[in-house]
């Protein structure tokens, strides 16, 4: 298991933060992802998930999240 961090940016600034998420692997973080996109609906936010050591893993836009982890991801 590793920690994730989960932050609900717009344009450089962090609007919400998750710390400590912990995940089996960071495809794992999608299930999140979609819980907290029906939480924060507003245009231009975008998800980005860290691991442990900060590096971006997952970096998705509200819409694209909205259709599903495949278009988000292409």
């Amino acid at each position: 298991m590793a920690d994730y961090s989960f932050e609900i940016k717009r344009a450089e600034r962090i609007l919400h933060r998750l710390d400590r998420v912990s995940l089996s692997a960071p495809h794992e973080a999608w299930a999140v992802i979609e819980d907290l996109a029906l939480e924060f609906d507003a245009p231009g936010l975008r998800i980005v998930v860290k691991d442990e050591l900060a590096r971006i893993v997952i970096m998705a836009g509200l819409t694209g999240v909205r259709l599903g982890p495949q278009a988000a991801a292409a």
